[in-house]
């Protein structure tokens, strides 16, 4: 599994240190290996990675805390190896609203015919493309987006 420590994850996310820490103490995000001692410094997957970046770019879009932390809690629910299971399979979508299912969907699920009975009703759901989150994600900490055999041996 990646993992990234405080730094990292403040400089993915464009934030400070004191921020990432501040979620920790939050539960925003939670640390895989957390920093119970001196020299023990806390580690992150880039799941929560993600999730937190996530959730910061749908507050930064005037998208509720509450709707952001639905999102955050569908990532969470995976493991990178899963993402990257999911992306293989067409599942790349988060759907946020009061009748969205909880977790990925592919593109017909995401933009097919319920979402055009939803515009009529006026209840379009937030939609989010984890699968370019991902790859940003991963360009920024300066790997490769992986591939779900690499992560399955890492």
């Amino acid at each position: 599994m990646r993992t990234m420590m405080t730094g990292d994850v403040a400089r993915v996310v464009g934030v400070s240190e004191g921020t990432v820490k501040s979620w920790c103490k939050q539960g925003l995000i939670r640390p895989v290996i957390p920093a119970d001692g001196p020299g023990v410094h806390r580690r992150f997957s880039l799941v929560d990675v993600l999730a937190v970046a996530l959730a910061r770019g749908l507050r930064a879009r005037g998208v509720p805390l509450k709707v952001a932390g639905v999102a955050l809690e569908i990532l969470r629910g995976f493991t990178e190896a899963d993402l990257l299971r999911a992306f293989e399979d067409g599942r790349r979508y988060i759907l946020i609203g009061d009748h969205a299912p909880n977790g990925l969907v592919n593109r017909e699920e995401a933009f097919g015919r319920d979402f055009d009975q939803a515009h009529e009703d006026d209840l379009l759901p937030t939609i989010v493309d984890v699968k370019v989150l991902y790859d940003k994600v991963c360009a920024k900490i300066g790997g490769p987006v992986r591939n779900r055999a690499e992560v399955l041996v890492s």
